[in-house]
């Protein structure tokens, strides 16, 4: 590897983070969920009829891509998309297979959250989460 790409900013977060998607992936698998599904639901059970705009905000996703990961989850019957009369929005909200399947994943969720903890010592993990949303709030413009 280069000089230049260890330390670009940008190319290790990316790795940092396939890196830890691969963890979470791993544990969710027994589910056929991904970390980016679980998130979804996730979001979905604690704010349900959640517009588009305001998922992707939280997620910090283009409509489209979103859009596209909402797909697996509609299929599957685990969220509906409903959209209030004289409203342009689709509102997403869980349906009772949904949040099974969210609930059966929290356990997974909670093993790989300790699997990282006890792999990167507990205190640096909750200092990476704190910088890695710290990020979200800086505008590079």
């Amino acid at each position: 590897m280069s000089e230049e790409s260890r330390q670009c900013h940008c190319l290790a977060l990316r790795r940092g983070s396939r890196h830890v998607t691969r963890l979470y992936d791993a544990h969710l698998a027994p589910l056929g969920l991904s970390i980016s599904q679980y998130s979804l639901l996730n979001i979905i059970n604690r704010r349900p009829d959640i517009r588009i705009a305001e998922l992707g905000e939280i997620m910090v996703m283009e409509r489209t891509t979103l859009l596209r990961a909402l797909k697996p989850l509609l299929a599957a019957g685990w969220i509906v998309s409903t959209r209030p009369k004289g409203e342009q929005a689709y509102t997403y909200r869980l349906t009772d297979e949904g949040r099974r399947v969210r609930d059966s994943a929290v356990p997974l969720w909670r093993a790989a959250q300790e699997a990282l903890e006890r792999s990167f010592v507990p205190e640096r993990a909750v200092d990476l989460r704190r910088e890695a949303l710290a990020l979200t709030k800086v505008d590079f413009g």
